[in-house]
C-alpha cells in the first residue's frame, strides 16, 4: 500500500533517535549556526507557523502540507543560492541549515509521494551544498524511492553515488559498505535513464570497478 511504502521510505528521515551529527551537523560552529536559525526548541511549532504563513501567501494554490513543504524547500534553496551569488556565504549557509531543519522535521507530514520526492530532493541538494554527503545520500535515496519518475530522479541516483564516493575518500564509510550502494545506483542510472547526462560518470565508475 501507499502508506506502507511511505513508512519504509521515511524510515531513515523520521527516526527519532537520529542525532544532529547524523543529520550532518558535525562541528560546533555548524551546530551553533543550525540552532540559531530555529529559535524555538519546539521545531514542530516553527514548521506549523511556516506552513500557515506559506498557506496565507500562496492561495489559491493547493493546501496539502506536502505541497507547501516541497515548495518551501525549493524557495529556501533558491534564496540560499541567490545569497551565494551575491557573495553572502554566511547568510546562504544559514539558509541551507534552515531548509534542512524544516524539511527534516516536516517531511513526515507528507503523504503524497510526488511531494515527498520533491521535498527530499530539496533536502538533498541543501545537504550537498554544505558538503554533508551522508545527509545528502539519505535524502536523495528517499527522493528516488518515492518517485522514480521524478524529473531529477537520474540526478538523485548520480548524487547518491557521488556522495558515497566522497564518503569513501573522507574515510567516513568503508568501501565494503559504500561500493554496493554506488554500484546499484549507477547500474540503475545506466539501465533506466540511458539519455541522462550523468550516465557517463556512472559508466566510467562501473568500468573501473568491475569485480
Amino acid at each position: 500500500s501507499t502508506d506502507t511504502q511511505k513508512t519504509e521510505i521515511l524510515s531513515v528521515a523520521s527516526d527519532e533517535n537520529i542525532s544532529l551529527s547524523e543529520l550532518g551537523i558535525t562541528d560546533k560552529l555548524s551546530l551553533l549556526s543550525a540552532k540559531s536559525v530555529v529559535s524555538s526548541t519546539n521545531t514542530s511549532t516553527d514548521i506549523d507557523t511556516v506552513l500557515q504563513s506559506k498557506l496565507a501567501s500562496s492561495a489559491p494554490e493547493p493546501t496539502d502540507p506536502g505541497y507547501l513543504l516541497s515548495r518551501l524547500g525549493e524557495d529556501y534553496y533558491r534564496q540560499a543560492q541567490n545569497l551565494l551569488a551575491e557573495g553572502n556565504a554566511r547568510a546562504a549557509r544559514d539558509m541551507f541549515f534552515k531548509n534542512i531543519f524544516i524539511l527534516e522535521n516536516g517531511i513526515d507530514k507528507i503523504d503524497n509521494l510526488e511531494y515527498l520526492s520533491q521535498a527530499a530532493y530539496s533536502l538533498g541538494i541543501s545537504y550537498w551544498s554544505i558538503h554533508n554527503y551522508r545527509g545528502a545520500e539519505h535524502a536523495f535515496d528517499i527522493s528516488y524511492q518515492a518517485n522514480p519518475n521524478f524529473m531529477y530522479a537520474d540526478f538523485c541516483l548520480y548524487a547518491r553515488g557521488i556522495s558515497n564516493e566522497r564518503l569513501i575518500d573522507a574515510k567516513a564509510i568503508s568501501e565494503d559498505t559504500a561500493k554496493p550502494i554506488i554500484e546499484e545506483c549507477y547500474w540503475t542510472l545506466v539501465s533506466d535513464y540511458p539519455k541522462s547526462k550523468y550516465r557517463f560518470h556512472a559508466e566510467h565508475w562501473l568500468e573501473n570497478n568491475q569485480k
